[in-house]
């Protein structure tokens, strides 16, 4: 009995080597956010909150926030969202790394000397 569970460990052990590194992990990104995001306004100094609506579909990401007045777009891989978002005042990279178990994430949106930090909570 003991050598069946030794073998047993052995090849859950081995199976989880095999997984692909950046698996998806397993939650979908999908759903309405609670965000804050630091480096806004006329002098970067001020940190908006707004709800971001997100859709996911084989890996790639798609959102809403400000009232659908500005939109992102990015491709997952495992628990990491990349890509760029559209607002009236222009367009830039963000990266979003959610946690674990899916239910918020941290990240950064734009280039110097404008951007700053983007945050997210699943409602």
């Amino acid at each position: 009995m003991k050598r069946l569970a030794f073998v047993g460990a052995i090849a859950l052990s081995v199976a989880a080597l095999l997984l692909p590194l950046g698996a998806q992990a397993d939650f979908s990104t999908a759903g309405t956010w609670t965000c804050a995001a630091s480096g806004e306004g006329a002098n970067h100094d001020q940190t908006g909150h707004f709800t971001l609506s997100l859709t996911e579909s084989n890996g790639v990401v798609i959102g809403t926030y400000y009232d659908g007045k500005a939109s992102l777009k990015g491709t997952r891989s495992g628990n990491t969202v990349t890509g760029a978002f559209t607002e009236p005042n222009g367009t830039g990279p963000f990266s979003f790394t959610f946690s674990d178990d899916g239910s918020s994430f941290t990240g950064t949106w734009g280039t110097s000397p404008a951007g700053g930090s983007w945050s997210g909570t699943r409602q």
